[in-house]
């Protein structure tokens, strides 16, 4: 009798490359790209998208590699089809009594609000299920945020005797006003996407399971301008928060000034005389 020994070689190289796939660790961070839009997904479904360290560190390295490439234009971060983001990945309160606990390290390890807010392309988070407390955190460091009618977003560390500490108290106030961002984070109330729309939280509200699809039918009516119009407009905005009016003013001008010399506003000139749709390069 014979044996095809190939074969059976072929099938136990086959099994041992199975074996290792299952053996590798799950990501819980996943990236993908649309063009010129990269989506960013959590998936740690079972642990309800806590921000963990292994979370935390992904949504960083994607914001770094973001910035890194200057063909993303649109940054969306998204999560599971039943839930953004719960919360917290707490410290437990053995930790905190233990005196060799250092919590600089362990928020460090945990903040992932400045990373987003430092994207330099425009950032939309698509909100379905509960966006709490650190997930709140992450959705607000978005510029853009799309709500499903079923989500609730909040921030209830005060009724845990915690103190929010990735940028609610700072972002949330510049968001809805001080005093309604004061009776959210003092009551720990939530609210659904409609009653965040209301108040400004969220731009848009969609069906259930709609988010990422509404979050990517706008940001590709975003990337049809300019990619340093995208950028410079981000930036006169955000910076004018923090400046008197006249300053903000000056500063306008000067980010309008340096884009006329640029080759994508020539582009946009011609292609207008042209009547076609301009063909952007970012220079």
């Amino acid at each position: 009798m014979s044996i095809d020994i190939s074969a059976a070689r072929h099938s136990r190289v086959i099994a041992a490359v199975v074996s290792w796939r299952c053996a590798l660790p799950k990501q819980p961070v996943l990236t993908t790209q649309q063009g010129s839009i990269r989506i960013v997904r959590l998936d740690s479904p079972d642990n309800r998208n806590l921000i963990t360290p292994e979370i935390s560190r992904g949504i960083k390295s994607a914001c770094a590699e973001a910035n890194e490439d200057p063909s993303v234009l649109v940054l969306i971060i998204t999560g599971s089809i039943e839930v953004f983001s719960s919360g917290r990945d707490r410290y437990t309160h053995e930790c905190a009594s233990d005196p060799t606990f250092d919590f600089d390290n362990w928020l460090i390890d945990h903040r992932v609000a400045d990373a987003v807010s430092s994207v330099k392309a425009t950032t939309i988070a698509a909100i379905e299920g509960e966006a709490i407390d650190h997930g709140l955190e992450l959705a607000i460091a978005c510029d853009i945020r799309v709500a499903s009618d079923n989500s609730q977003l909040g921030a209830n560390d005060l009724t845990s005797g915690i103190l929010p500490w990735d940028g609610c108290t700072q972002r949330l106030p510049r968001l809805v006003g001080v005093p309604k961002a004061l009776e959210l984070l003092l009551t720990g109330k939530s609210l659904t996407g409609r009653e965040a729309a209301d108040i400004g939280l969220v731009n848009h509200v969609v069906s259930s399971h709609g988010t990422l699809t509404a979050a990517l039918e706008m940001a590709r009516t975003i990337i049809q301008s300019g990619p340093l119009a995208l950028r410079y407009i981000k930036e006169a905005i955000y910076k004018s928060t923090d400046l008197p009016l006249d300053q903000g003013l000056a500063l306008e001008a000067d980010l309008s000034f340096i884009l006329q010399s640029t080759n994508d506003r020539q582009e946009g000139i011609q292609s207008f005389h042209e009547k076609r749709r301009p063909k952007f390069t970012g220079r």
